[in-house]
């Protein structure tokens, strides 16, 4: 129910009453009783307003402030001026309001604040701004609208984009259109046209195409991938199909499609198959399953692995351990070893190879050569 009850309303419904009953049998007050009436049924002006509503139990919904406030003749719509207000959830604040203008409307019960908008959640800590804001108290719908901004301080995250509509009770938020979130730790932006923003569990995701630079100016490496998620608080990305890792230093491409990639840690983990390409030193590897980890410049692969040097050679075996600073590959189960210059194939068991000199050793217990013709 709306509540306007203000002093200035009651003494004007006064002075109409004084003026009908001094108009009766006085016919030279009939114009100036007409133009009251006229006015009466036109438009109401309003100045320092509060406006309100709240549901059946009596819970408000949402309290608007305002300098100014027009009323329209049907008293459903109010043009307002200068706005500060407060949306609530079971009678607490939810989000706080500030705009240039805005529109009260009554019978579908939304409220549209326009110029300058600001928002900031109070659970989640976030701040809104926008050209343009909704409240649709009903559906727990707030839509925003024209350069859209929000802003998480505490996890040092900002998202800008064309839209935002949110569900604030259930704590999610949803943006389209050009969508550009910045991370500054680790320094990261991400790109995409639709993200989901989470903030009871601190995650944005995507369900189409994304890329992510990572450093000042992708100093660091980027990446790209088809769908995916991010963990603001463990800064994870889990990422999926026809994803593309690029890593500057050192020089690296990682491509599979399911796989994470832990930012803080250099950490690639990949439970399907896997490829890894070293540019500088041309050596390629792939693997049912495997992991990268390029702070300790280690490489584990597992199932169908195998590793290829730039002349040609390659070593496969059930897992190998790839230490790219040593340039050196350990193989282990069912070892096989080809040189195609030589027409040579060595199997056994283990085998060490080193990549840069181009030589390897085989042990175990069934060491085989053979001289392809």
């Amino acid at each position: 129910m709306m509540l306007f009850a203000f002093r200035s309303l009651r003494l004007l419904s006064v002075l109409l009453l004084l003026l009908g009953i001094l108009s009766c049998g006085r016919q030279p007050n009939k114009n100036l009783a007409e133009e009251i009436d006229q006015s009466q049924e036109g438009q109401m002006n309003f100045d320092k307003i509060v406006l309100s509503e709240a549901d059946e139990q009596g819970k408000r919904l949402w309290e608007m402030k305002a300098n100014e406030a027009v009323y329209s003749r049907d008293k459903r719509t109010a043009q307002i001026q200068g706005v500060a207000g407060s949306f609530f959830k079971d009678g607490k604040v939810l989000l706080t309001t500030t705009a240039t203008r805005g529109e009260v409307r009554q019978q579908t019960q939304q409220i549209r604040l326009e110029g300058s908008v600001k928002a900031y959640s109070l659970p989640d800590k976030i701040t809104l701004q926008a050209d343009k804001l909704e409240w649709q108290p009903k559906q727990d719908r707030l839509i925003a609208t024209g350069n859209v901004i929000l802003i998480k301080a505490d996890q040092k995250i900002q998202v800008a984009a064309s839209r935002l509509t949110a569900s604030p009770n259930a704590r999610r938020y949803v943006l389209e259109g050009n969508v550009l979130a910045t991370v500054q730790e680790p320094q990261m932006q991400l790109k995409t046209e639709r993200l989901n923003w989470e903030a009871a569990t601190g995650t944005i995701s995507s369900n189409g195409p994304l890329t992510v630079v990572q450093g000042q100016n992708g100093r660091d490496g980027n990446l790209r991938a088809d769908s995916g998620q991010f963990n603001l608080k463990t800064q994870l990305i889990a990422l999926q199909n026809n994803i593309q890792i690029n890593v500057v230093n050192p020089p690296l491409q990682i491509a599979g499609n399911n796989l994470t990639w832990q930012m803080r840690d250099k950490l690639a983990v990949s439970k399907a198959p896997i490829t890894i390409y070293r540019s500088d030193q041309n050596l390629r590897a792939s693997a049912n399953s495997g992991q990268a980890d390029l702070k300790a410049q280690r490489i584990v692969l597992t199932g169908a692995a195998q590793v290829q040097a730039r002349n040609g050679s390659q070593l496969s075996a059930t897992q190998l351990v790839w230490q790219m600073q040593a340039q050196e590959a350990t193989a282990s189960g069912n070892v096989v070893y080809r040189q195609p210059q030589n027409s040579a194939l060595v199997t056994g068991d283990q085998a060490v190879a080193k990549l840069k000199e181009q030589t390897i050793q085989v042990t175990g217990g069934n060491v085989t050569t053979q001289l392809v013709p």
